[in-house]
């Protein structure tokens, strides 16, 4: 199954890269690159791809990681006796700053837990039509301008934490 798509005809701008890409059912992926006539999209699916989530029941939070061979997402380091359950829509966290909070990402079709294991292996499959989209919408968030003053704190706490590392 595809882990990535090309999108052209469009306005491309350098803030564009970085972007999420949603179609009307939920989160597909991030924009990676941005070319002249054309950009790559990295799907949520890719084994790189990773998006902190959290059950929109109860508020848990992970971390979904891609499964090109099955096209579903998987829950990472999931303690066994966490409270997901199937069924579950999970959601964009916010956390991490990639995704904004609140986008569907996929509901949970199988939580299994093997006494043996520390944890659950929990499979979701994407809210996205990931193989069917035609159209879709990319957002993203406007630059954020750091005064000189701020940089300037920055890097004399930078050069603090290096000479505490040595």
């Amino acid at each position: 199954q595809k882990t990535a798509y090309e999108i052209k005809e469009c306005d491309w701008s350098s803030d564009v890269c970085s972007s999420d890409l949603l179609d009307s059912f939920g989160v597909m992926g991030q924009v990676v690159q941005v070319g002249p006539l054309s950009s790559r999209v990295l799907l949520i699916i890719d084994p790189t791809s990773e998006i902190p989530v959290q059950d929109q029941r109860n508020g848990i939070r992970a971390i979904a990681v891609g499964d090109a061979k099955s096209g579903m997402l998987s829950l990472k380091n999931v303690i066994e006796t966490a409270d997901f359950q199937k069924g579950d829509l999970v959601i964009t966290s916010g956390l991490g700053g990639r995704y904004p909070f609140g986008y569907p990402v996929g509901t949970i079709i199988s939580v299994v837990r093997n006494p043996g294991n520390q944890f659950a292996n929990i499979k979701i499959k994407p809210a996205a039509h990931l193989n069917r989209s035609r159209l879709v919408l990319l957002v993203w968030a406007p630059k954020i301008k750091i005064s000189k003053e701020i940089k300037q704190v920055i890097r004399s706490q930078k050069h603090k934490m290096r000479g505490k590392t040595r």
